[in-house]
């Protein structure tokens, strides 16, 4: 009987001194678009000018609305969650009258379309002008300014649809493959270990940060620690970076966790951008 309880002791003692180990993902991460403009998890509202002319605002109201369809298929699932919004026509557009807007919807970007359309060409042609300003109310306080003309043959909707697929890609994510660490430990729970990790492959971080939240009150300080670590990791990647650098603080404070100044390092550069 001694010696059975001593070799269950000396497993449990394996089983409670194990490392932990580390696993690299490699993963594609969405960047701010080539516009600077980060819009990845914040509302977007998109406001156009009434026009001059009842063309001008007929059209307006197609571009913006065809705009933002653009915008929802890249960043909300094509769900329909961009707000569509109307003023009259401005003398100038200022960072002012774009704060403004921000009041006004309680979104966190704002688009302003600015068309014009304007005389016929000779060969039937229309001459059509637009500016596109953008402010983030959580970003660099400034103005963003876009510019463009072309020559329409009509004024419907597909060639609003053009018009919108034409300025879309600068406001759209740009994807980067970047390489990610997280913990898992070869102990008898280390299929969930690897399910979490596995999950994280396949992009379904909530799944992934559930399975670690069974280990945070784990007995193994070193275990809850890593786990703490690898949910803060989890939500950065869901790009929460109040929730990662909480549970980044919770892994700290448990114990000290090599990986981690790596990953504050990349929450503190994500909030400067």
């Amino acid at each position: 009987m001694k010696s059975k309880l001593a070799i269950a002791a000396v497993l449990a003692a394996l089983v409670t001194a194990c490392s932990p180990e580390v696993y690299r993902v490699n993963l594609e991460v969405r960047q701010p678009s080539k516009s600077g403009l980060n819009l990845h998890g914040k509302s977007i509202g998109i406001v156009y000018e009434e026009g001059l002319t009842q063309d001008d605002a007929l059209f307006s109201a197609q571009a913006a609305s065809a705009f933002a369809r653009e915008l929802e298929s890249d960043y909300f699932g094509s769900k329909e969650v961009i707000g569509l919004y109307t003023i009259p026509a401005q003398d100038s557009i200022t960072v002012s009258t774009m704060r403004d807007l921000v009041m006004d919807t309680g979104e966190d970007v704002i688009f302003l379309i600015n068309s014009s359309v304007l005389e016929r060409n000779p060969d039937g042609s229309i001459p059509f002008m637009m500016e596109l300003y953008a402010y983030d109310s959580m970003g660099e306080d400034k103005l963003n300014k876009f510019h463009g003309q072309t020559a329409l043959k009509s004024l419907d909707q597909a060639n609003a649809d053009s018009i919108a697929k034409r300025m879309s890609p600068r406001f759209k994510s740009v994807w980067k493959a970047e390489s990610f660490s997280f913990y898992w430990f070869d102990d008898i729970y280390a299929d969930k270990w690897f399910d979490a990790i596995d999950k994280i492959e396949q992009g379904e971080f909530v799944k992934a940060i559930s399975v670690w939240e069974q280990f945070v009150k784990s007995s193994n300080k070193q275990k809850a620690a890593c786990a703490s670590y690898n949910i803060a990791l989890g939500f950065y990647l869901l790009g929460d970076m109040q929730l990662a650098t909480r549970w980044l603080d919770a892994a700290e404070g448990i114990e000290n966790v090599t990986l981690a100044q790596g990953l504050r390092k990349r929450i503190a550069s994500h909030l400067e951008k």
